[in-house]
């Protein structure tokens, strides 16, 4: 899950310094329906049950990113896990078996393309 988008430009000690001031207690996280992107069509994603958790954490985030001058995407939070990249169906209209996910740490991840596949790495 992306709770701030940075992009390709970055200050990596500055990153970290921000992360390290994010303070919350671990919670469970409630997985919801499946979706798409309209602009990205070849991603599925599954939602996650508003919980009011989840968000307090990218808000929490971004304001200690926007404290060290850290640039990041102002696109509005969606709190979801992406789970297939261009699949040959893109089918949403399923029931998504109750699921949840233990949320215990943060990390800054980067994303780079490897042999044509999109490959993320924890740094």
């Amino acid at each position: 899950m992306t709770l701030a988008f940075i992009g390709e430009k970055y200050d990596l000690p500055k990153i970290r310094k921000a992360v390290g001031e994010v303070e919350f207690e671990p919670f469970v996280m409630s997985l919801g329906r499946l979706g798409t992107f309209p602009t990205r069509s070849g991603v599925v994603w599954c939602g996650v049950r508003k919980d009011g958790q989840v968000a307090a954490l990218a808000s929490q985030l971004r304001q200690r990113l926007s404290a060290y001058g850290i640039p990041f995407s102002a696109m509005p939070f969606l709190p979801h896990v992406s789970l297939v990249q261009h699949p040959s169906h893109i089918v949403t209209e399923i029931d998504v078996p109750e699921a949840s996910i233990k949320v215990e740490r943060i990390s800054v991840m980067k994303s780079e393309r490897i042999n044509g596949e999109l490959v993320y790495s924890e740094i």
